[in-house]
């Protein structure tokens, strides 16, 4: 009766894991943006060939006339089951555009913004660089296209992803800040009590050991690439349970000689913190695009 008992425990769990892995598509919530006067919000809709559906990307450009310059481009990652309009829905990121640059909010569903290892149809990476970047080029020509113009800032799962997305393409991004990065995603062992998670994991990355989860590991990446990176810029919360993995990232940057700054804030794993933690952000990447004097840098 006990094993009976397991056993049907079992397939019900192997059930609604399969349902769900077939899909990455996130709930629908109320769109409640908070802009300013000064900013526009656009949303950009395509057809993807590689996710073979339609999609869309937000845009956030000033209310201000056409730019003499090109405008620096902060691409905004989200985090794991929440859409890009959590970024404008839960803080004042917006404003930032009326500085003098473009934010591109990009959807990746509740994937992990990587390439999967055995999805051809979650190919997330591909989407965002051969087809949301040169979209978003089409319809922005006034966007910067060079990388000391595009940064990435990613929350949680999109921490993980700006750190991997950057490392994998210093040429396009001189910028990666993460807050609250799940950094050691591409490294987590299969676990029997986290079935659902443990499978997307193996789905996107690959079995533990293999080349494909390796060239996604930011730890294994900051030691084997060789071509210039980005700077990075880290931040987690001092009652986050991912700070002891953000640390220990810290630390290998410091090791292998690479330019970063950590910030160890005050609180968990919410938009509390969050929020807290994003002037400081926003005023380290203005400076890095030449909007802000370093003299008005925070500490």
């Amino acid at each position: 009766m006990v094993r009976l008992t397991f056993m049907r425990r079992f397939l019900l769990l192997l059930a609604l894991t399969l349902a769900t892995l077939g899909c990455n598509h996130t709930p629908t919530v109320a769109d409640r943006p908070r802009l300013t006067p000064d900013v526009h919000l656009h949303d950009v809709r395509f057809h993807s060939n590689i996710l073979h559906r339609d999609v869309t990307y937000r845009v956030i450009t000033p209310a201000a006339g056409a730019a003499s310059a090109k405008l620096p481009v902060l691409w905004l990652l989200h985090g794991a089951g929440v859409r890009n309009t959590d970024w404008t829905n839960n803080s004042d990121i917006a404003s930032m555009a009326a500085q003098g640059m473009i934010l591109v909010l990009p959807n990746g569903d509740d994937a992990f913004w990587v390439n999967s290892a055995s999805k051809v149809k979650q190919h997330y990476e591909d989407y965002l660089l051969t087809e949301v970047l040169p979209n978003f080029q089409q319809h922005y020509p006034q966007a910067a296209t060079d990388r000391d113009h595009n940064a990435l800032l990613g929350i949680s799962r999109g921490g993980f992803g700006a750190v991997v997305l950057g490392l994998h393409h210093p040429e396009t991004f001189g910028y990666i800040a993460s807050l609250s990065g799940a950094l050691d995603l591409a490294e987590r062992p299969f676990r029997w009590h986290q079935f659902g998670m443990s499978t997307a994991l193996r789905s996107t990355f690959g079995p533990k050991g293999s080349a494909t989860r390796a060239a996604d590991d930011p730890f294994q990446l900051v030691q084997a690439q060789t071509a210039a990176k980005p700077y990075l810029y880290l931040a987690c919360g001092d009652a986050d349970g991912l700070l002891a993995t953000n640390e220990r990232f810290a630390r290998l940057l410091r090791a292998q000689g690479l330019p970063y700054r950590f910030h160890l804030g005050h609180g968990g794993h919410d938009w509390t913190l969050w929020n807290s933690e994003l002037p400081r952000i926003e005023q380290a990447i203005l400076q890095h695009f030449g909007l802000l004097p370093p003299t008005m840098a925070q500490s």
